[in-house]
């Protein structure tokens, strides 16, 4: 019972509270669908070695009101603490305009993106 209350007084938080968004997501229907498991959690797969030069380069990109914001900072983390080699982009705005909003963030995002292509 105990539980129950805590995971009551979890939904009731503001959604924009530090922790909230985790609730939101675990109990979206995209969370619970098994076939996305691979895309929608990528802390799962994250491989070792990845501090050598010819390891990928990474580019997280975030928004503050996005539900996943959370899950995007850990990630970076993740990848950091395996050496990985990452940019981190994070725009003010919700997950569907963030980059349209922010112009700041949309020209850093477009210069990594450009430097990740064809800069060799």
């Amino acid at each position: 019972e105990e539980e129950e209350e805590e995971e009551e007084e979890e939904e009731e938080k503001d959604v924009l509270t530090v922790g909230s968004n985790r609730t939101v997501w675990n109990k979206s229907k995209w969370k619970q669908d098994k076939q996305w498991h691979k895309f929608l959690e990528p802390m799962e797969g994250i491989p070792s070695g990845l501090a050598n030069e010819s390891a990928s380069k990474y580019i997280v990109a975030v928004n503050k009101a996005d539900p996943l914001h959370d899950e995007g900072n850990e990630l970076m983390r993740r990848l950091k603490g395996e050496g990985a080699n990452v940019d981190y982009i994070e725009a003010m705005g919700s997950h569907a305009v963030g980059y349209e909003v922010d112009r700041k963030a949309m020209a850093k995002l477009m210069n990594v993106w450009r430097a990740a292509i064809f800069d060799k």
